[in-house]
């Protein structure tokens, strides 16, 4: 038996909502695989949990132009259903605790849509940014951002994070083959000549270009052979499934272009 619901109640809407996936099974998993799965899963319901407090008003002020609009459109039935069906059929019916429509009064819910609405959205959505950022705390909350258990953590462009050595070294010999191939000068392969190979892997240009930026460590338009091993071991990343950082995690970054500490 399912149970779909919204964050914040019931639903019995055709709305499209948000389902999440996840397992109250607390032995060890009979099929490991679903393990990052649920972990993906349980991530974006504690990120949309985090985001209640901040949109609180928004999502009341939503339902309000959708409760106006309902009423509109049951003003237009009742007052269609008065005129239209034949008297005969209304004598069973008592109608008349209806108020006739009013004009006036539709034009004045229009007003509040277009105008008094948009302004009010206006300035929560300034209010809002404004404020920091509410932090829902405790509970399952804990322990699942920070530490060895924290999503993700140790995988992806995360592999690595805690080992004293360059985790691309593991499979630099290999890339070293293919970027002396791609005819290298002063020790660096063009961006034209890295680019053939790069596409090799099919990803889009969009992809490859994130993985250029972040390999191209001196923003010098050309890749050594770290910056190329580093390029190929995001593509690998991205090609395994995971998503490629923002900005580059300082334990991906090449030996030779770390700063020494003063």
């Amino acid at each position: 038996m399912s149970f779909v619901t919204s964050i914040s109640r019931p639903s019995s809407s055709r709305q499209v909502i948000r389902v999440y996936i996840g397992s109250f099974w607390s032995h060890p998993l009979l099929i490991p695989d679903n393990r990052k799965l649920f972990e993906a899963e349980e991530q974006d319901l504690f990120k949309d949990i985090q985001s209640l407090p901040r949109n609180a008003a928004l999502r009341k002020l939503n339902d309000l132009i959708k409760r106006a609009r309902l009423a509109k459109v049951h003003a237009y039935i009742i007052s269609a259903l008065k005129k239209e069906m034949p008297a005969d059929q209304l004598n069973s019916q008592d109608l008349n605790k209806f108020q006739p429509l009013k004009l006036k009064l539709l034009e004045a819910v229009d007003d509040m849509l277009s105008h008094d609405i948009a302004g009010l959205m206006v300035l929560v959505r300034q209010e809002e940014n404004q404020r920091p950022n509410p932090v829902v705390k405790g509970g399952a909350f804990d322990g699942t951002s920070d530490g060895p258990f924290g999503h993700g953590y140790g995988e992806g462009a995360g592999e690595g994070i805690d080992d004293a050595e360059w985790v691309v070294v593991r499979d630099k010999p290999a890339y070293d083959e293919i970027f002396y191939t791609l005819s290298p000068v002063n020790g660096k392969v063009t961006g034209a000549n890295a680019k053939r190979e790069m596409v090799k892997s099919k990803l889009p240009n969009t992809v490859l270009g994130k993985v250029w930026k972040l390999a191209d460590i001196d923003k010098d338009g050309m890749l050594d052979d770290e910056e190329f091993a580093l390029a190929n071991h995001l593509i690998k990343v991205k090609l395994e499934g995971h998503e490629l950082p923002a900005e580059l995690p300082a334990h991906l970054v090449p030996p030779s272009k770390r700063k020494i500490p003063e």
